[in-house]
């Protein structure tokens, strides 16, 4: 019998990887003789570099980037000639915080910009980011921030305004004085001119005057009295003006305070009371750069539907902090873009979505990509029996989960899917209607204490189980 095993990883407990070697080494013990292809999935989230690499040509590139809350931690870049291939949950996944510990509020994106970052540095022209197991809900505001983004609050922007009114009215008071100090010198100087030249003149006619009619008086009166002094004497005057100068003088205006830049890596908290948002300069690192979101989440990131109502439980935010933390998202999307919020897949990885959407990514199905990756569907074509798995079978594995994608390709395939999971929550019509023929629990199987204590040992029984029913 030909069967393809294509399980998600099983969260908390096994890999992708690990998970498809248990249930290939249970369904031996059944049948041995059996043709077994393998081809371990993913949707996005953690696991997506460990699927990938096995089937990508490229070369594994290590990084350190900043954890969730600040703590270094070590990721992966799987660089295939131009295309860069990252996993967000190895820079702020939920696992990589201890329950106890966790602060949803202050987790940041901080080092996917930096995974980014390196990328680029390394050559890459097309970076697929798979989207899914993040423990932060803070709309990418860290990613930006790593690559550039800066923000100011509402009290730095109103004292930058306050200071901006302030110069502009200490520029007009000095441009007033300096202009009355001018005029008034203007004034002086002229008022100076005009008084010495009036003297000058008033003084050259009285010298005129006088020099015209003393001799005239004198030759009349002279030939009278003494005919010998006649046609004698004569006299001269002159006079005698002067002018100043004046100067202005002016003060430099103060220059203006600039605004205080706020925590864009500071998690939902650090968005509170922003009062603008300067995308550019991330815009700028990634110039050039094609962006892919490969995620299973299609909800928006705002409101009821969006990232932090449907998921910021499991991250650790309580119902009572909803709805202030979804307004720190929201103010945040009213400065950066609140349209994009509304697009499908913005509420992914805690509004990492949204980020990535902001700096032009193109959005995917998680599992559609990593199936045409590693070959399902021709591979689906070869077989009998089609094996699929997860931690917890549910409702939300309809939801762009692996199975509901394992499920599809097997139904087009016409060969039936069977599911293997640590817990099956959904009843048959359900499991029906996305194309599975049954489900095997291993809380079931062996108990829930079991399944825990030795997961990879778990599987294998209930594989072994599903190979006696199954097996031809």
């Amino acid at each position: 019998m030909r069967i393809l095993i294509a399980p998600d990883k099983f969260a908390g407990t096994l890999t992708a990887v690990e998970a498809a070697a248990a249930i290939e080494e249970g369904w031996r013990r059944r049948d041995p003789e059996a043709e077994v292809l393998v081809a371990p999935m993913a949707d996005g989230g953690p696991g997506f570099i460990d699927v990938l690499s096995a089937v990508v040509d490229g070369k594994l590139l290590s990084v350190t980037v900043r954890g969730p809350l600040g703590v270094d931690t070590p990721a992966t870049i799987l660089l295939a000639g131009e295309t860069a291939y990252l996993e967000t949950a190895q820079a702020c996944g939920l696992h990589l915080v201890e329950p106890k510990e966790r602060r949803p509020e202050e987790a940041s994106t901080y080092g996917v910009g930096q995974l980014i970052a390196a990328a680029v540095d390394a050559g890459a022209k097309r970076i697929i980011l798979g989207l899914g197991g993040s423990g932060t809900n803070d709309a990418g505001a860290g990613l930006l921030a790593a690559l550039g983004a800066t923000a100011a609050t509402d009290s730095a922007i109103d004292s930058a305004i306050d200071s901006a009114i302030d110069s502009a009215i200490d520029s007009a008071i000095d441009s007033a004085i300096d202009s009355a100090i001018d005029s008034a010198i203007d004034s002086a100087i002229d008022s100076a001119i005009d008084s010495a030249i009036d003297s000058a003149i008033d003084s050259a006619i009285d010298s005129a005057i006088d020099s015209a009619i003393d001799p005239a008086i004198d030759s009349a009166i002279d030939p009278a009295i003494d005919p010998a002094t006649a046609g004698a004497g004569g006299t001269a005057a002159h006079g005698q003006a002067s002018a100043g100068t004046g100067s202005g003088s002016s003060r430099s205006p103060g220059a203006a305070a600039g605004g205080q830049v706020a925590r864009l890596d500071g998690g939902a908290a650090g968005l509170a009371g922003l009062g603008a948002v300067d995308l550019q300069p991330a815009r700028d690192r990634v110039a050039g750069i094609e962006f892919v979101a490969a995620s299973d989440v299609e909800n928006p990131m705002l409101g009821l539907r969006g990232a932090t109502n449907v998921f910021g439980s499991q991250k650790g935010i309580p119902d009572e902090r909803k709805p202030e933390v979804d307004g720190w998202l929201t103010r945040f999307a009213e400065l950066a873009g609140r349209k994009t919020a509304d697009q499908k897949g913005a509420g992914a990885a805690g509004g990492l979505g949204y980020a990535l959407l902001l700096l032009g990514a193109e959005r995917v199905s998680g599992i559609d990509l990593v199936a045409e990756l590693t070959g399902l569907k021709q591979k689906a074509a070869q077989v009998d029996l089609v094996l699929s798995g997860e931690g917890a079978f549910d409702f939300q594995s309809r939801d762009g989960k692996v199975i509901a994608g394992v499920a599809k390709v097997a139904n087009d395939a016409m060969r039936p899917c069977v599911v293997l999971a640590g817990k099956v929550l959904i009843g048959s019509r359900e499991m029906r209607s996305m194309g599975v023929e049954s489900a095997y629990a291993l809380v079931d199987a062996v108990g829930e204490e079991q399944a825990f204590a030795d997961p990879h040992g778990s599987l294998a029984v209930v594989a072994e189980r599903v190979a006696k029913t199954w097996a031809r």
